[in-house]
């Protein structure tokens, strides 16, 4: 295991520790860039409805005072780098939920695009003189 899998694994353990069963994590980007917004912590008492869910929306979030380490959202960045692209041109927006018991997740991830139709037409000027 390296350094940084260490410190992952102790923040993951530090969490559990204090009743934390879930980490959403909220992302979004455009142009060409993108960032991970915002962090939801839960209690197990959410389980079967979060994670059965795939909307994964707003759940009342308990109030945990973490921040997460560099290490982890580094890992969590690592693996939004592997998905759809949702950081560049149009841009895009998900959630991510991971379960800490097993360190599953589930990702949600929205692209956006603009559509391009495009027409070709033919005439003559009718220029009367």
């Amino acid at each position: 295991m390296t350094e940084k899998e260490k410190e992952v694994f102790k923040q993951v353990m530090d969490m559990r520790d204090k009743g934390v069963e879930f980490i959403k994590v909220e992302y979004a980007g455009g142009g060409d860039s993108g960032a991970i917004e915002q962090y939801f912590f839960y209690n197990k008492s959410v389980e079967k409805v979060m994670w059965e869910d795939d909307n994964l929306e707003h759940y009342e979030s308990e109030h945990f005072n973490f921040v997460l380490t560099t290490e982890l959202e580094d890992h969590m960045y690592g693996i939004l780098n592997t998905i759809e692209d949702w950081w560049n041109n149009d841009g895009g927006y998900g959630t991510i939920l991971i379960r800490l018991k097993d360190l599953k997740y589930k990702i949600n991830n929205n692209v956006y695009y603009t559509q391009t139709e495009n027409y070709m037409h033919d005439g003559e000027f009718n220029l009367k003189a």
